[in-house]
């Protein structure tokens, strides 16, 4: 049997390091702190243009990001991977509308793709609506993007009145509230569209029961599929070559609190 080779001093002295600050601070946040310094590397390596994905084309702004470690994955396309089918199944639409566009990553990107002509992005947050806003300027898509404020039962039902009765892609990122907005008078108006909605039970009171509620009513109206994230299949690109191990795993990481689940609302077949 060989012997234990001791690590070098450098080595055993960044371990004790590590070890204190997970114990004096939380670890999830050690963790956060390392993902955004790297993703920071690896973006300053990548750029800021969307090379592969739903996206591929969309130029990001250094701010237009929910949360700047997700550029490496957004640059890369494998953000939210298990969407990516169900997007692509039922593309290119006429327009997509984004309920929750944040910075605009869907909202601008699938028109610069081509996957939508236009878009209409509702986001709650003024800076948000900034971001949307400059980033399609500078995609030269602004005419093909409008951009909103919150998104309620009344606005979505006038918006919906003005809407082609069918063939639109939805997307709902609403952190919660989307519960409350899908009621069953909005899913039964959306029932010609395709709808994709992030779920989060963890964060309201009665989640879980709020969710099935959802189910429910949708599937009076809709096919409906749940996605379950499985983790990331990253493509075989040249980008990843000269990445380490650590690296490879930050770009799979969105640093979700639990696995995320979405709801997936086709449209059902009209009976002849």
């Amino acid at each position: 049997m060989e012997p234990i080779v001791a690590l070098p001093i450098r080595e055993q002295l960044h371990t004790l390091i590590t070890k204190v600050l997970v114990k004096v601070g939380r670890p999830h946040r050690l963790l956060r702190v390392i993902r955004e310094q790297e993703a920071t590397k690896i973006i300053e390596q990548l750029g800021l243009t969307v090379r592969y994905g739903l996206c591929a084309g969309l130029k990001l702004l250094p701010e237009a990001s929910w949360g700047r470690s997700d550029l490496p994955a957004k640059v890369l396309g494998t953000y939210e991977q298990p969407l990516h089918e169900f997007v692509r199944r039922n593309g290119p639409v006429e327009q997509v509308v984004c309920i929750g566009a944040a910075d605009g990553y869907y909202g601008v990107g699938l028109v610069v793709s081509g996957l939508a002509n236009s878009s209409v992005c509702f986001e709650m947050s003024e800076a948000g609506r900034q971001v949307i806003a400059a980033t399609s300027t500078l995609n030269g898509v602004g005419h093909r993007v409008t951009v909103e404020g919150k998104a309620d039962e009344q606005t979505l039902a006038v918006y919906l009145s003005r809407l082609p009765s069918e063939g639109a892609l939805f997307i709902v990122d609403i952190e919660g509230a989307e519960y409350g907005l899908l009621t069953s008078k909005i899913l039964s108006r959306l029932a010609r569209h395709h709808v994709l909605v992030e779920l989060h039970p963890h964060l309201v009171s009665d989640g879980f029961v709020a969710q099935n509620r959802l189910i429910a009513d949708a599937s009076t109206y809709f096919q409906v599929e749940i996605v379950r994230d499985r983790g990331r299949e990253l493509p075989d690109i040249p980008e990843l070559v000269s990445l380490s191990d650590d690296q490879r795993c930050i770009i799979c990481s969105e640093a979700r609190e639990s696995q995320m689940q979405w709801l997936l609302l086709s449209p059902r077949a009209v009976e002849q």
